[in-house]
C-alpha cells in the first residue's frame, strides 16, 4: 500500500511540475491561453507582460513546493510510522499541516490574485468581470490542516509524558 501511495505522490507531483514548466514556456512564447482558461479568464485576452508571467511562475512554484513538502512529510511518516517515536511523528505532522496551509494559500493566490496580476498591464476596458469566492472545495486543505496541528501538539505532549515515564522505570 505504501508503494502505491508513494507512486501516486511522485506521479502527481511530476505531472504538476511538468504543467508548470509548460505554462511558463508557453507564457514566454506568447501563448497564455491555457493559464487564462485555468483562472477563468477569456483565452483571447492580449498576452500579459513578462513580469506577470514571472509572478505566475512564482505562484505556481510556491504551490508545487508546498505540495512537495506535504508529500515528503507523508513519505517520512509512512516510512517510520511503526517504529517512530511520538516526537518524530509530531514534528512531521506539524510540517505537513503547515504545508497544507501553504498549499491552500497558493491556491488562493492562483485563483484570487493571479487573474488581477495577469490583467494588470492591460487597460481596464478590456478586463473581464472578476469574481472569486474563497469558500470552495479546496478549503478542505485548510480545514484538515488545523486538526493536524492539534494532533501534532498532542503527540508532542505524549512524547514529553513518555520521557517522564521512562525516567521512573
Amino acid at each position: 500500500m505504501n508503494l502505491v501511495v508513494r507512486g501516486l505522490m511522485i506521479l502527481s507531483w511530476t505531472v504538476l511540475a511538468s504543467l508548470l514548466a509548460v505554462f511558463v514556456v508557453l507564457g514566454f512564447k506568447g501563448n497564455l491561453a491555457p493559464v487564462y482558461l485555468m483562472v477563468d479568464l477569456p483565452a483571447d485576452l492580449p498576452v500579459a507582460q513578462h513580469w506577470a508571467i514571472g509572478v505566475t511562475g512564482m505562484f505556481f512554484t510556491f504551490g508545487l513546493a508546498a505540495l512537495g513538502l506535504i508529500f515528503w512529510t507523508a513519505h517520512r511518516m509512512m516510512a517510520q510510522a511503526a517504529r517512530a517515536n511520538f516526537l518524530y511523528l509530531a514534528t512531521h505532522l506539524k510540517w505537513c499541516a503547515w504545508a497544507l496551509i501553504c498549499f491552500w494559500v497558493s491556491y488562493a493566490l492562483v485563483m484570487g490574485a493571479l487573474p488581477r496580476v495577469l490583467l494588470a498591464s492591460l487597460p481596464l476596458k478590456v478586463w473581464p468581470p472578476l469574481d472569486w469566492f474563497p469558500i470552495d472545495p479546496e478549503i478542505t486543505f485548510l480545514i484538515i490542516a488545523f486538526p493536524l496541528l492539534a494532533i501534532s501538539r498532542a503527540l508532542k505532549r505524549a512524547a514529553v509524558i513518555e520521557e517522564e515515564n521512562s525516567q521512573f522505570l
